[in-house]
Protein backbone atom coordinates (compact mmCIF):
# COMPACT_ATOMS: atom_id res chain seq x y z
CA UNK A 1 0.00 0.00 0.00
CA UNK A 2 2.82 2.32 0.92
CA UNK A 3 4.65 1.42 -2.29
CA UNK A 4 1.55 2.28 -4.30
CA UNK A 5 1.29 5.65 -2.59
CA UNK A 6 4.94 6.37 -3.34
CA UNK A 7 4.42 5.39 -6.99
CA UNK A 8 1.39 7.67 -7.26
CA UNK A 9 3.34 10.53 -5.68
CA UNK A 10 6.22 9.97 -8.10
CA UNK A 11 3.85 9.93 -11.07
CA UNK A 12 2.19 13.12 -9.84
CA UNK A 13 5.57 14.74 -9.26
CA UNK A 14 6.72 13.72 -12.75
CA UNK A 15 3.51 15.06 -14.25
CA UNK A 16 3.93 18.30 -12.32
CA UNK A 17 7.52 18.69 -13.51
CA UNK A 18 6.48 17.90 -17.07
CA UNK A 19 3.74 20.53 -16.95
CA UNK A 20 6.23 23.00 -15.49
CA UNK A 21 8.74 22.27 -18.27
CA UNK A 22 6.08 22.60 -20.94
CA UNK A 23 4.92 25.87 -19.39
CA UNK A 24 8.48 27.20 -19.24
CA UNK A 25 9.02 26.10 -22.84
CA UNK A 26 5.82 27.81 -24.00
CA UNK A 27 6.76 30.95 -22.09
CA UNK A 28 10.26 30.90 -23.61
CA UNK A 29 8.92 30.40 -27.14
CA UNK A 30 6.26 33.09 -26.62
CA UNK A 31 8.87 35.59 -25.48
CA UNK A 32 11.11 34.70 -28.40
CA UNK A 33 8.22 35.13 -30.85
CA UNK A 34 7.30 38.47 -29.28
CA UNK A 35 10.90 39.64 -29.49
CA UNK A 36 11.19 38.46 -33.10
CA UNK A 37 7.80 39.96 -34.01
CA UNK A 38 8.72 43.26 -32.36
CA UNK A 39 12.01 43.37 -34.27
CA UNK A 40 10.63 42.21 -37.62
CA UNK A 41 7.14 43.71 -37.65
CA UNK A 42 7.07 46.36 -34.90
CA UNK A 43 4.36 44.54 -32.93
CA UNK A 44 4.27 41.94 -30.11
CA UNK A 45 1.67 39.83 -31.90
CA UNK A 46 3.28 37.43 -34.37
CA UNK A 47 -0.05 36.76 -36.11
CA UNK A 48 -0.70 40.49 -36.37
CA UNK A 49 2.81 40.97 -37.70
CA UNK A 50 2.27 38.37 -40.43
CA UNK A 51 -0.97 40.06 -41.46
CA UNK A 52 0.77 43.44 -41.45
CA UNK A 53 3.55 42.12 -43.67
CA UNK A 54 0.99 40.54 -46.00
CA UNK A 55 -0.78 43.89 -46.35
CA UNK A 56 2.49 45.70 -46.99
CA UNK A 57 3.52 43.18 -49.64
CA UNK A 58 0.16 43.55 -51.35
CA UNK A 59 0.69 47.32 -51.53
CA UNK A 60 4.36 47.36 -52.55
CA UNK A 61 5.18 47.10 -56.28
CA UNK A 62 7.71 44.44 -57.25
CA UNK A 63 11.17 45.61 -58.29
CA UNK A 64 12.18 45.62 -61.96
CA UNK A 65 15.39 44.95 -63.85
CA UNK A 66 15.58 48.59 -64.88
CA UNK A 67 18.18 48.78 -67.65
CA UNK A 68 16.61 51.52 -69.77
CA UNK A 69 19.47 53.96 -69.30
CA UNK A 70 21.95 51.25 -70.31
CA UNK A 71 20.22 49.87 -73.41
CA UNK A 72 18.33 52.88 -74.79
CA UNK A 73 21.41 54.65 -76.26
CA UNK A 74 22.38 51.45 -78.05
CA UNK A 75 18.84 50.90 -79.34
CA UNK A 76 18.57 54.45 -80.63
CA UNK A 77 21.94 54.11 -82.30
CA UNK A 78 20.79 50.96 -84.12
CA UNK A 79 17.26 52.29 -84.74
CA UNK A 80 17.16 56.13 -84.76
CA UNK A 81 13.38 56.15 -85.28
CA UNK A 82 12.71 54.12 -82.13
CA UNK A 83 10.34 55.99 -79.82
CA UNK A 84 10.61 54.73 -76.23
CA UNK A 85 7.54 56.58 -74.97
CA UNK A 86 5.40 55.17 -77.77
CA UNK A 87 6.41 51.54 -77.30
CA UNK A 88 6.36 51.75 -73.50
CA UNK A 89 2.77 52.97 -73.68
CA UNK A 90 1.85 50.32 -76.23
CA UNK A 91 3.40 47.61 -74.04
CA UNK A 92 1.27 48.70 -71.08
CA UNK A 93 -1.92 48.86 -73.15
CA UNK A 94 -1.17 45.40 -74.57
CA UNK A 95 -0.56 43.93 -71.11
CA UNK A 96 -3.80 45.35 -69.74
CA UNK A 97 -5.75 44.04 -72.75
CA UNK A 98 -4.07 40.65 -72.42
CA UNK A 99 -5.18 40.29 -68.80
CA UNK A 100 -8.69 41.53 -69.59
CA UNK A 101 -9.00 39.24 -72.61
CA UNK A 102 -8.44 36.21 -70.37
CA UNK A 103 -10.82 37.52 -67.69
CA UNK A 104 -13.55 38.32 -70.21
CA UNK A 105 -12.69 35.32 -72.41
CA UNK A 106 -12.64 37.68 -75.37
CA UNK A 107 -9.72 37.25 -77.75
CA UNK A 108 -11.08 40.19 -79.76
CA UNK A 109 -9.43 42.57 -77.28
CA UNK A 110 -6.12 41.53 -78.83
CA UNK A 111 -6.98 42.30 -82.45
CA UNK A 112 -3.94 43.70 -84.19
CA UNK A 113 -1.54 41.79 -81.93
CA UNK A 114 0.81 39.11 -83.15
CA UNK A 115 -0.65 35.67 -83.72
CA UNK A 116 1.62 34.29 -81.03
CA UNK A 117 0.17 36.53 -78.29
CA UNK A 118 -3.38 35.76 -79.42
CA UNK A 119 -2.55 32.06 -79.18
CA UNK A 120 -1.16 32.59 -75.66
CA UNK A 121 -4.39 34.19 -74.48
CA UNK A 122 -6.47 31.66 -76.42
CA UNK A 123 -4.74 28.75 -74.69
CA UNK A 124 -5.44 30.26 -71.25
CA UNK A 125 -9.09 30.86 -72.15
CA UNK A 126 -9.48 27.32 -73.50
CA UNK A 127 -8.01 25.87 -70.30
CA UNK A 128 -10.47 27.88 -68.19
CA UNK A 129 -13.39 26.77 -70.36
CA UNK A 130 -12.42 23.11 -70.09
CA UNK A 131 -12.30 23.44 -66.29
CA UNK A 132 -15.50 25.54 -66.22
CA UNK A 133 -13.68 28.34 -64.44
CA UNK A 134 -13.31 32.10 -64.75
CA UNK A 135 -10.18 34.02 -63.85
CA UNK A 136 -10.57 37.50 -62.41
CA UNK A 137 -7.92 40.24 -62.60
CA UNK A 138 -9.71 43.16 -60.96
CA UNK A 139 -8.48 46.72 -60.42
CA UNK A 140 -5.34 46.39 -62.55
CA UNK A 141 -2.66 48.97 -61.73
CA UNK A 142 0.47 49.35 -63.89
CA UNK A 143 3.17 51.08 -61.86
CA UNK A 144 6.24 51.28 -64.06
CA UNK A 145 7.70 49.90 -67.27
CA UNK A 146 11.42 49.61 -67.98
CA UNK A 147 13.63 48.09 -70.66
CA UNK A 148 15.21 45.01 -69.08
CA UNK A 149 17.19 43.59 -72.00
CA UNK A 150 18.18 44.25 -75.61
CA UNK A 151 19.41 41.51 -77.95
CA UNK A 152 20.63 42.24 -81.48
CA UNK A 153 21.36 39.41 -83.88
CA UNK A 154 22.09 39.23 -87.61
CA UNK A 155 18.51 38.40 -88.54
CA UNK A 156 16.48 39.94 -85.73
CA UNK A 157 16.48 42.23 -82.71
CA UNK A 158 14.49 42.02 -79.50
CA UNK A 159 13.74 44.50 -76.74
CA UNK A 160 12.32 43.20 -73.47
CA UNK A 161 10.13 45.40 -71.28
CA UNK A 162 9.32 44.61 -67.66
CA UNK A 163 6.20 46.05 -66.04
CA UNK A 164 5.33 46.06 -62.33
CA UNK A 165 1.63 45.24 -61.96
CA UNK A 166 -0.91 44.72 -59.19
CA UNK A 167 -4.44 43.34 -59.28
CA UNK A 168 -6.87 41.17 -57.35
CA UNK A 169 -6.18 37.74 -58.82
CA UNK A 170 -8.61 34.90 -58.17
CA UNK A 171 -10.44 32.13 -60.02
CA UNK A 172 -14.08 31.14 -59.57
CA UNK A 173 -16.11 28.07 -60.56
CA UNK A 174 -19.49 28.07 -62.32
CA UNK A 175 -21.27 28.93 -59.06
CA UNK A 176 -19.05 31.96 -58.50
CA UNK A 177 -17.19 30.42 -55.56
CA UNK A 178 -13.50 31.30 -55.28
CA UNK A 179 -11.34 28.21 -55.68
CA UNK A 180 -7.95 29.85 -56.26
CA UNK A 181 -6.46 33.21 -55.30
CA UNK A 182 -7.65 36.00 -53.02
CA UNK A 183 -10.30 38.63 -53.73
CA UNK A 184 -9.31 40.70 -50.68
CA UNK A 185 -5.53 41.00 -51.10
CA UNK A 186 -3.86 42.38 -54.22
CA UNK A 187 -1.21 40.41 -56.04
CA UNK A 188 2.02 42.19 -56.90
CA UNK A 189 3.85 40.74 -59.88
CA UNK A 190 6.06 41.50 -62.89
CA UNK A 191 5.37 40.80 -66.56
CA UNK A 192 7.95 40.72 -69.34
CA UNK A 193 6.89 41.78 -72.83
CA UNK A 194 9.02 41.04 -75.89
CA UNK A 195 9.18 43.51 -78.78
CA UNK A 196 10.81 42.13 -81.92
CA UNK A 197 12.15 43.47 -85.19
CA UNK A 198 13.03 41.15 -88.08
CA UNK A 199 15.85 42.29 -90.35
CA UNK A 200 15.71 39.17 -92.52
CA UNK A 201 12.83 36.73 -92.04
CA UNK A 202 14.57 34.12 -94.21
CA UNK A 203 17.40 33.83 -91.67
CA UNK A 204 15.26 33.56 -88.53
CA UNK A 205 15.30 30.07 -87.05
CA UNK A 206 11.85 28.50 -86.77
CA UNK A 207 8.58 29.85 -88.06
CA UNK A 208 7.96 33.58 -87.99
CA UNK A 209 4.34 33.24 -89.08
CA UNK A 210 2.24 35.73 -87.18
CA UNK A 211 5.30 37.53 -85.85
CA UNK A 212 5.52 40.24 -88.49
CA UNK A 213 3.43 41.00 -91.51
CA UNK A 214 5.13 43.81 -93.39
CA UNK A 215 4.34 44.33 -97.06
CA UNK A 216 5.38 46.75 -99.76
CA UNK A 217 2.88 49.64 -99.79
CA UNK A 218 3.04 49.75 -103.61
CA UNK A 219 2.80 46.16 -104.88
CA UNK A 220 1.86 44.30 -101.69
CA UNK A 221 4.81 41.89 -101.85
CA UNK A 222 6.05 40.50 -98.52
CA UNK A 223 9.15 42.29 -97.25
CA UNK A 224 11.58 39.77 -95.77
CA UNK A 225 14.61 42.05 -95.58
CA UNK A 226 13.36 45.03 -93.61
CA UNK A 227 16.72 46.75 -93.80
CA UNK A 228 16.31 47.12 -97.55
CA UNK A 229 15.70 50.59 -98.95
CA UNK A 230 13.66 49.34 -101.90
CA UNK A 231 11.16 46.57 -102.61
CA UNK A 232 12.85 43.55 -104.22
CA UNK A 233 9.90 43.15 -106.63
CA UNK A 234 8.79 46.61 -107.77
CA UNK A 235 11.65 48.81 -106.58
CA UNK A 236 9.45 51.15 -104.49
CA UNK A 237 11.12 52.98 -101.59
CA UNK A 238 10.76 51.22 -98.23
CA UNK A 239 12.42 53.81 -95.98
CA UNK A 240 9.31 54.55 -93.88
CA UNK A 241 8.34 50.91 -93.52
CA UNK A 242 11.04 50.32 -90.88
CA UNK A 243 9.20 52.60 -88.44
CA UNK A 244 6.33 50.11 -88.35
CA UNK A 245 8.39 46.93 -88.37
CA UNK A 246 8.44 46.43 -84.60
CA UNK A 247 5.84 44.08 -83.15
CA UNK A 248 5.13 42.66 -79.70
CA UNK A 249 5.69 38.94 -79.80
CA UNK A 250 5.38 37.46 -76.29
CA UNK A 251 4.03 38.17 -72.79
CA UNK A 252 5.28 36.27 -69.77
CA UNK A 253 4.67 36.61 -66.05
CA UNK A 254 7.96 36.40 -64.17
CA UNK A 255 7.96 34.26 -61.06
CA UNK A 256 10.64 34.66 -58.40
CA UNK A 257 12.64 31.85 -59.99
CA UNK A 258 12.50 33.44 -63.44
CA UNK A 259 13.56 36.91 -62.34
CA UNK A 260 17.12 37.81 -63.29
CA UNK A 261 17.94 39.77 -60.15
Amino acid sequence: MRENSISILLVLLFAFLLVMLIGIGILFITRKLKRFSRTAFGTDSFAEGIQKQKRELSETPRSLRAMTSVYLPQIQKDFPEFNLMQYRQEAEVLLRNFLLSVTQKNIGLLSGCSKKIQEQAGALIEDLNVRHMTRHTDEIVLYKTEISQYIRKEASSAIFFQTAVSYFDYTTDVSGEIIFGDSDTKKQTVYEIELVYIQDADKVEGSTEGMLGVHCPNCGAAVTQLGSKNCAYCGSALKEINIYAWQFNKIEELTVLKKQF
